[in-house]
Order: structure tokens, then sequence, then C-alpha cells
């Protein structure tokens, strides 16, 4: 990608490029321009210049370079066109051409201090808009970008100040970010340094969580189960998929009871997922029925979100757990479409 401008505007322009290697010959290298965006401050629409697309699956997108470039469409924040919102394939340190030219307002707002911290797009555009964004920038927390994503910066923002005015540095932000989320749903003062900013974030995040577990299971004894009801209606086909390999079984979590369950035997905040819409919980078991990990799923795209065993430790097999749920990937995806 190459960062520079045109006239007021903000461009992004991505290309791809080739290297073909024939024994006994130089190397051959071909590139070719695939996406160019433009970004003008105080507009919403985008204006996104581009090569006809050519789908191949799910995943894949191809780029008819041997037709011209033309305006394919202006749309704000690329919502509904990830085909042209491209992240380098590479860590953007190594893939983005290292001089770049900025509009004022992207200087003015701090774009300098994140270039090689976050998607090349999604930066430019958050800084425009965003003055929640343009503070962490020039609060210099990029690690706050890194760690949360938009919604919870904008959901726990009075948190999110207080991270910066403190200068605390969580050493997990999914594990603060539950902290926050358990404080919350415990009705604690979520504006207190005790539960937002704890001197040991493990310890406080397991007590809150114990609490919260004891306080579902009061609420079981009062209850039916309509939340067992609730929970398949939103999950549908996706509670049949089961996955067993290399003496694995991995399944998805079936009711509130088993999600309280396994918060108890892993000993950490499982049961607060229960109720959390767009994302699965698999369970991870050997065929004897020994709990191997915990594993959230975003029903977004069914890629792995979190991947935990007790205590939120990392598990002894995360690779090959991680590598036989990505295998099956399809699986979820085809389970999602079926009525």
């Amino acid at each position: 990608q190459v960062v520079t401008t045109a006239s007021e505007c903000q461009v992004v322009r991505t290309f791809y490029t080739r290297k073909y290697f024939t024994v006994g010959k130089p190397a051959h290298y071909w590139i070719d321009e695939a996406v160019q965006i433009f970004i003008t401050p105080g507009r919403k629409d985008d204006v996104i210049l581009a090569r006809p697309i050519q789908y191949d699956g799910c995943y894949n997108d191809n780029y008819s370079f041997n037709r011209e470039i033309s305006i394919k469409c202006t749309v704000g924040r690329m919502s509904r066109n990830y085909s042209y919102n491209i992240r380098p394939y590479l860590s953007t340190a190594e893939v983005v051409y290292p001089y770049r030219r900025v509009i004022p307002e992207l200087k003015r707002n701090g774009y300098g201090k994140v270039i090689n911290e976050v998607p090349t797009y999604k930066t430019i555009r958050a800084l425009l808009d965003k003055p929640h964004i343009e503070t962490i920038v020039k609060a210099g927390r990029v690690d706050i970008l890194r760690g949360l994503d938009e919604d919870d910066i904008n959901k726990y923002w009075p948190q999110v100040k207080m991270l910066i005015r403190h200068k605390y540095n969580p050493t997990d932000f999914t594990l603060w970010r539950d902290t926050v989320k358990l404080a919350d749903d415990l009705e604690l003062d979520t504006h207190s340094p005790k539960y937002i900013l704890p001197e040991k974030l493990t310890d406080m995040h397991d007590l809150l969580s114990r609490r919260y577990t004891e306080a579902l299971e009061r609420e079981k004894k009062e209850k039916t189960t309509n939340g067992n009801g609730w929970y398949r209606k939103v999950h549908g086909n996706l509670l049949m998929v089961v996955i067993e390999e290399n003496g694995m079984r991995i399944a998805p979590l079936q009711t509130k009871e088993e999600f309280v369950e396994e918060g108890r035997k892993m000993k950490h905040c499982v049961a607060t997922y229960f109720d959390r819409k767009g994302c699965l919980i698999l369970g991870v078991r050997t065929t004897e029925g020994k709990r191997l990990a915990t594993v959230e799923l975003s029903e977004r795209d069914f890629s792995i979100t979190q991947c935990r065993c007790q205590c939120n430790n990392q598990p002894e097999r995360f690779n090959e757990i991680c590598a036989v749920i990505n295998s099956h990937r399809m699986d979820f995806i085809k389970a999602s479409k079926r009525k």
C-alpha cells in the first residue's frame, strides 16, 4: 500500500505484486494497482476506484488486471465493501511504503504515532471521524487500539479515559474488558479504580467471575428454562456442529447450565458469555472427557477470538486446537446458512 494525497483528499493505493522464477533466468517482477480509495475530511462517503472483481469462494477475491480501474462506489465506512478495504497481508510495517504524504487534518490528529500499528484505512477514517480515537492516539496509548475494538472503546469510554489518565497498562486487554463487564453486570461502581484499575487484574477478574457465577446459580433456581430456548433459537444449527479429531471432541456449549459448569471447572468468566450475541462458545475435551480449553468464535467470520484453559491461561495444545477448529471453519459457515 502507498499512502499519499491528491488535492485535499487522502488517498490509499493498493498494489498487487508477484515474482516469477525460472531456472537459469533472472527473476521476473510484476506489479499492478488493484484499488484506490479517496478519503475527504468532512464527508461521510469515500470514493473507491478499483479493478473488476472475480469472486473465488468465500474468502478470496481475484482482480481482473487486464481491465481498467473505474469508480465502483461511494460508501461510508466500507461497511459493505470488504473486498476493497484491504489490509496488507504481512504486518503493516513491512508492506506499507515507508514514505507517506498525509493531509494536514491527519497530521493534526496524530496519524504519525500510529502508522505502523493498525490497518491503514481504518486508522485514517477513525482519526478523521472519531474524537475518542484521536484522544487515545495523542495520549500515546496505541496499545489500547490494539487491545480493544471500536465497539468496546465506545461502550467503555469513561473507563478507557481512566486507563489513560492513570497510565494503567493491562497485561491482557481482553481480561480487562471482561472485568469491566463483570463489574457492570454485577451493578458495581464502574467508575471506581478498585474494579477498573486493580493492582492485580487476574485476581479481581477471578473474584468478580465467582460472584457472577454465584448470581447466575441463584437466578437459575428462580427461573425456568426459557433462557435455554432463547439460546437455541439464536444460534440454531451452529449448536449441532461437533468436531472429533486428534483425540479431541469440540462442541458448542448448549445450555446456561453448561456455561455455569464450564466457568466453575475452568475458573474463568465464560458464564457471562451466555447471553452475548455475535459469538459462539465451544468446549474442547479429550475423548475421555477431560476439559482442555474453552474457545470463543466470532459469528461474523467464525475466526477464533479467544482460546483459554483454566484460570484464563493458554492451553498446552493451543496451536493444535486452533488448527483443528480453523480446518473445520467451513462447517460452521454452512451451518449458519442452513435453515
